[in-house]
């Protein structure tokens, strides 16, 4: 059996400043390639194990070197002192691999890896707290008006990426009470919303539906617009309604856009939603070359396309809004009591969850199945007046983390979609060498000439 303390090298000696080891690195560098974590807190909440081995991870794509895992391994350390104490990490042999221990837990590694690194991907890249980012004042023109412009993207490809899951064939021909879905970046439609709304929406008088834009929500958020659009008008031309919406993330900026330019909808509830970027995320340094999907370079909060919704009017709430959020997203911020919160918008509903719950912890995910976050959405979606009624919330939006209607099993399957989701984000398949230039009919709010950045710092995944 093989242990490591924090605070000693593997021959029990004292190490250096708390340095980690070649010895050491290379030991838990080759653990993180054959192995997969079990780990045990201080609560002795068991976290989920992750079975690399199974998600054929490969680590050459994200180890660079071992002194960046040192480094990485020096600065975390300090940070997690609660899952810090006298244990070590024992290595056990397992058919698949090997497996990890940490009770009170001595390496930074296994405890960070299961809660935030591999969610994101980028494992051992330097990580910080971004600096806050200084957002231009919009220039209100005006909400466009006129005639829609035209989409984009082919009829038939539209309409294939809307499904309804409650109806047998998955079509929306003759629904009569549709709930629209826009899901989060680097999901579908189903992951997003299966274990979420879709869920819920039956009890609650609704029939869902989700778009799932192509790939993954990764491509240019206008050309994600042209699905929520034609969604809108397929579902209002079959109902006779005006179509209500929510969405989740990214799923909001799309559809704040395609509102502000494009078409109306009844009311829209969002979830997590970024209108002004996020200023204040974990960043990853990268290398010079290094290129990543569209909507990455979208994200960040003086980005061409952030700049136009603020100064077409798209800061505003164009529709009875209701806008969820909450003071510990991990992802999306900043977040908090005031409006220069990413996910305020002027006019709206906008809940702050630590404002009704003080304490609550309910980061960037959990929007997707908490009882606050759901509680609110489902009232503001059968609420008269079309957003939520603050009078109507009672201390039992605050108790029970997952919502009435949802299981631990649908908690799994949203955290699962993160690990998803990051390893699609960091796909070179996708990859891009900068933010897109944006359609005429919105690049007319944003700058003339638009910079494209030759040399890559860093990048914001949502």
């Amino acid at each position: 059996m093989t242990s490591i303390h924090p605070a000693r090298a593997k021959d029990g000696k004292p190490k250096p400043n708390g340095a980690w080891s070649p010895e050491e690195v290379d030991f838990l560098t080759e653990s993180i390639q054959k192995g997969s974590f079990h780990v045990l807190c201080p609560d002795n909440e068991t976290l989920r194990e992750v079975d690399m081995a199974r998600m054929q991870w490969n680590i050459s794509d994200i180890i660079e070197d071992r002194q960046t895992l040192s480094r990485w391994l020096d600065e975390w350390e300090p940070k997690f002192s609660e899952c810090m104490g006298a244990a070590a990490i024992h290595q056990k042999p397992r058919s698949i691999g090997r497996t990890f221990h940490c009770s009170r837990g001595p390496d930074v590694l296994a405890v960070y890896l299961i809660r935030l690194t591999l969610t994101m991907k980028l494992l051992l890249s330097l990580l910080a707290l971004a600096s806050a980012v200084v957002l231009p004042a919009a220039q209100v023109v005006s909400l466009p008006s006129g005639a829609d412009p035209a989409l984009s993207l082919p009829q038939a490809l539209l309409d294939s990426k809307l499904y309804c899951p409650r109806r047998t064939d998955g079509s929306y021909k003759g629904i009569k009470n549709p709930l629209l879905l826009v899901p989060g970046t680097g999901t579908t439609g189903a992951e997003s919303w299966d274990p979420s709304l879709a869920k819920l929406a039956p009890s609650i008088g609704f029939d869902p539906c989700y778009i799932s834009p192509e790939p993954y929500l990764l491509n240019d958020t206008t050309k994600s617009v042209d699905y929520f659009v034609n969604a809108v008008r397929r579902l209002h031309a079959e109902s006779g309604k005006a179509v209500p919406v929510a969405g989740w993330s990214q799923g909001n900026l799309i559809v704040q856009v395609g509102l502000t330019v494009r078409e109306k909808d009844a009311n829209f509830v969002s979830l997590a939603g970024d209108f002004r970027g996020t200023t204040n995320g974990i960043i990853y340094d990268i290398s010079s070359n290094k290129q990543v999907p569209a909507v990455i370079w979208q994200q960040a909060a003086d980005s061409q396309i952030f700049t136009a919704l603020a100064n077409a009017g798209g800061l505003t709430a164009i529709v009875p809004t209701t806008s969820i959020y909450s003071s510990s997203d991990e992802i999306v911020k900043p977040e908090n009591n005031s409006t220069s919160a990413t996910s305020y918008l002027a006019g709206a509903t906008n809940v702050l969850a630590q404002k009704y719950c003080p304490g609550i912890s309910l980061f960037h995910g959990g929007m997707l199945y908490s009882n606050f976050s759901m509680s609110v959405a489902k009232g503001a979606l059968t609420s008269p007046s079309k957003v939520w009624n603050p009078s109507t919330f009672t201390k039992g939006y605050c108790g029970g983390y997952v919502a009435d209607g949802l299981s631990g099993s649908d908690k799994d399957k949203v955290q699962f979609l993160i690990f998803k989701d990051a390893i699609r984000m960091s796909s070179s398949k996708y990859a891009i060498p900068c933010e897109p230039l944006l359609p005429a009919y919105i690049k007319k709010y944003a700058a003339a000439n638009p910079p494209c950045h030759a040399k890559i710092s860093s990048f914001l995944a949502l």
